[in-house]
């Protein structure tokens, strides 16, 4: 999501309800707003209040077909400030996440999910996400500071030893790596430039480092994936693009969008998804922008292009 601009958004259904107004609105699968309801593509249902004088609510997301994507609500929407929890599911119905707010709105427990609907993280207390081995000793802790994107993953041997520090910029690319021996030595150092490459300080990086693909999609890549004119250009195609919707504006929301992407081995953009359910014009406004980006120069690894994973996140700002 980038800085703003304005308008948007075709209401394809409008009722009124007693506690508040209601607001359907279909997209379909490149995160376009349509008139009608799609064969495949995505349902917003948005609940407000009628009364200036209340800010709250009530949002739900489903495919066309009516499986859950997301579900949640706001005590107060132009604040930001959550209410009990949030639903988020995959296109099948599974789960993702699931998130718990107390009475005041603060995130106090997060889970995440893979595929199979095992528990892969836990978040307590607005500090670390954790991720553990399979017989529970910690693999890898991220800190998360005010809810915001991420900065640095810290890595442990099965003994509870440190083993690998990331550090990343805003938009996920690398900025660091600090690799351990079990007893506490460094193995290697090194830093990254705006382009991906990477300069070893101290010591020499082995071979086992490299980033391993998943999938067939590499997380982290030698070179990652560029957008034409570099990160400026990539600013600049946002903020022309970019729409602030209507019902955002409307109700005072602003926000960050966190979106990953894949850019393939051509420089598409594929996979693209909210990290985080936010405000669904909001979303799927920024998805719309970045699925019709024009190509990408291709990450690549041993010279070879590959498909890697970006993050990146647009923030969505009114102005006075």
């Amino acid at each position: 999501m980038k800085t703003l601009v304005i308008a948007l958004l075709c209401i394809s259904s409008f009722a009124l309800h007693a506690q508040g107004v209601t607001t359907t609105t279909y997209y379909n699968l490149r995160y376009e707003q349509v008139p009608t309801k799609p064969d495949e593509g995505f349902i917003a249902i948005i609940t407000t209040p009628d009364s200036e004088k209340e800010h709250w609510a009530d949002i739900k997301v489903t495919t066309a077909d009516g499986i859950l994507l997301q579900q949640y609500s706001y005590l107060n929407l132009d604040k930001g400030l959550r209410r009990d929890s949030i639903v988020y599911n995959r296109p099948d119905g599974t789960k993702v996440r699931r998130s718990y707010f107390d009475a005041s709105g603060t995130l106090i427990r997060e889970y995440a999910y893979d595929s199979l609907e095992q528990m892969t993280s836990s978040y307590e207390y607005e500090v670390n996400y954790l991720y553990s081995y399979e017989d529970g000793a910690l693999e890898s802790k991220t800190h998360v500071v005010n809810d915001k994107l991420t900065d640095s993953i810290y890595y442990y041997y099965p003994t509870g030893k440190l083993r690998l520090i990331e550090t990343f910029s805003s938009f996920g690319d690398y900025k660091s790596k600090i690799s351990y021996h079990e007893n506490g030595e460094v193995i290697y150092q090194s830093t990254f430039d705006e382009n991906g490459n990477e300069t070893v300080l101290i010591g020499e990086k082995p071979a086992e480092e490299a980033p391993a693909a998943k999938e067939g999609i590499q997380e982290f890549t030698e070179k990652m994936p560029e957008f034409p004119g570099g990160v400026s250009g990539l600013y600049a195609y946002i903020s022309g693009h970019i729409q602030y919707p209507r019902a955002a504006r409307d109700n005072g929301v602003e926000g960050t969008v966190y979106m990953k992407f894949v850019v393939t081995e051509d420089g598409a953009v594929i996979k693209a998804e909210s990290l985080r359910p936010i405000f669904p014009p909001m979303e799927f406004e920024a998805l719309r922008v970045i699925m019709n980006s024009p190509k990408w120069t291709p990450g690549m690894m041993d010279g070879k292009n590959v498909a890697v994973w970006y993050r990146l996140p647009v923030k969505f700002t009114l102005e006075d």
